[in-house]
């Protein structure tokens, strides 16, 4: 779909000041080590994937810790039991194209959509983890999504770094944030009421926020091919696997607009050093 005058323009200004403001992280940051937590296995492929090819060719110890097991996607056409199992698949194998090694990736197996019932729970697993591992840097989705997974983890990782002390980097990566307006078009979809989202979209300062928080970059161009080819490997998530019933896919969102919003040239984050009194950030 290609987006209307008012929206291209409107993208095109706000990736200008965005771009601006932006500024690329030292190339030795991507050598030192780290944790990546995503609620759902494609997240991390979605939100940071080209940062982790490039850490893995800086020979940087990266870990993988899928906190849910994204049993629901599909829930309505295949069992959670045959999801959680292909899912799982899936992760391994995009893993593999990112250059993570299996034995580097952990499936914590919460429920899909109810993580924040298991809070608790999952807390005390994520700092065991943290304190096993005790990574330099540490990758979450950002505060600003609109999942509830999404803000679960989020949650759940800065609470168990502010329980064990550790004061590692930490990586917010946006992933469902992007599905707004400029980002993706809502005309195809709201007809008249797109001037109703547009301005629902800004007064909840979206794109304010990505201004201010969003200053941290990695340069991503040279490794998107590899990064295509992960995501590719989430076969329930990119193609239809099961004919003439409704299967959605990422390419649905947005009309593809949202998928094209994880392949320029560079990765966005909100980064801080994370420290034992911080809290929430």
């Amino acid at each position: 779909m290609n987006k209307s005058y008012l929206t291209n323009q409107a993208y095109r200004l706000v990736r200008y000041f965005v771009e601006r403001s932006v500024q690329e992280l030292p190339e030795e940051e991507l050598g030192r080590s780290a944790v990546v937590f995503a609620p759902h296995p494609d997240d991390e492929t979605l939100g940071c994937g080209g940062t982790l090819i490039r850490k893995r060719k800086a020979q940087a110890r990266v870990d993988m810790v899928f906190v849910t097991d994204g049993a629901r996607s599909h829930d309505k056409v295949v069992s959670a039991e045959l999801l959680r199992t292909i899912r799982k698949n899936e992760a391994i194998s995009a893993g593999r194209v990112l250059g993570i090694e299996e034995n580097r990736i952990m499936f914590l197996n919460f429920p899909d959509g109810q993580l924040y019932l298991r809070a608790v729970e999952a807390e005390i697993q994520v700092e065991e983890i943290l304190q096993r591992l005790k990574p330099e840097q540490v990758f979450i989705p950002c505060f600003h999504e609109n999942i509830s997974d999404h803000l679960a983890v989020n949650r759940i990782v800065l609470a168990a770094l502010e329980n064990c002390g550790l004061c590692p980097v930490v990586y917010e990566y946006p992933v469902w944030f992007w599905n707004h307006w400029p980002w993706v078009s809502q005309s195809a979809r709201l007809g008249c009421g797109t001037f109703r989202r547009i301005r629902v979209s800004l007064s909840a300062n979206y794109q304010m926020n990505l201004l201010r928080r969003f200053r941290s970059s990695i340069f991503v161009g040279d490794v998107l091919d590899i990064k295509r080819r992960a995501l590719e490997e989430y076969r329930s998530q990119m193609t239809r696997l099961i004919p003439d019933v409704p299967w959605p896919t990422l390419s649905d969102v947005g009309e593809g607009e949202f998928l094209e919003c994880f392949f320029q040239q560079w990765e966005l984050f909100y980064c801080y050093r994370m420290t034992p009194s911080q809290g929430e950030a």
